[in-house]
């Protein structure tokens, strides 16, 4: 897997997170960034796709859970209410 950008201070990889975070070795990340699509409430009624939403927040998480460092850091862009529906950490 190549880095979007490196250098001797940090390593950035770009891309479909659900790709790159399976290849990265557990607790080997300082700092993940990250602004998840956003579906506006009662956008969508349908509960394919809501599952769906879910199911895509909560793979990237819980991967993400893995692979950060114990002092780590997360930037996520999210609403309050989708941070309480998941309740992953």
């Amino acid at each position: 897997m190549k880095p979007y950008y490196q250098d001797k201070y940090a390593t950035i990889y770009h891309g479909d997170c659900l790709e790159i975070m399976p290849e990265l070795e557990p607790e080997s990340v300082d700092l993940i960034i990250a602004d998840p699509f956003y579906v506006p409430p009662n956008i969508f009624k349908w509960k394919n796709f809501d599952d769906f939403y879910w199911a895509f927040n909560k793979k990237w998480l819980l991967e993400s859970k893995r692979i950060l460092k114990k002092d780590f850091h997360m930037f996520i862009f999210f609403h309050l209410k989708i941070w309480l529906v998941l309740n992953c950490f």
